[in-house]
């Protein structure tokens, strides 16, 4: 049998004659990475893994809502900030004269550095 009709009836059983069968290694890696994540599928369908995903999912969603909006925060720092400062002013230049102040006594000092202390706190948020 001439050997154009042998391949022609080789192709059609999809048999090769004398090569191998043997696959390229980037059709093997597709094919394993194809097999993973099936794997993957049928790991993730357990209760556990679902749970789990959708606390992540919670998770990531509280943080974008956090970090995507901070443009508040100069408008809290600046504010105390400068309160915290005057106050200070205020309560060493007329301290005696104004009646809460001569009240509060020393601790306007708390009062001051509490401000300016609570405006960095809040500029630590900024970004």
């Amino acid at each position: 049998m001439p050997e154009s009709k042998v391949r022609k009836a080789n192709k059609a059983t999809g048999k090769t004659s004398g090569k191998s069968s043997r696959k390229a290694p980037a059709v093997k890696k597709v094919e394993q990475e194809k097999l993973e994540e099936e794997a993957r599928k049928a790991e993730a369908q357990t209760p556990e893994a679902i749970e789990a995903a959708r606390k992540a999912e919670a998770k990531a969603e509280r943080h974008r809502r956090l970090a995507v909006d901070r443009s508040w925060v100069p408008w809290v720092f600046v504010p105390l900030l400068v309160i915290g400062v005057l106050w200070l002013v205020v309560y060493y230049i007329a301290g005696n004269q104004i009646p809460f102040m001569l009240a509060l006594g020393d601790w306007n000092i708390l009062v001051g550095m509490g401000c300016m202390a609570a405006a960095f706190a809040v500029a630590t948020l900024w970004k």
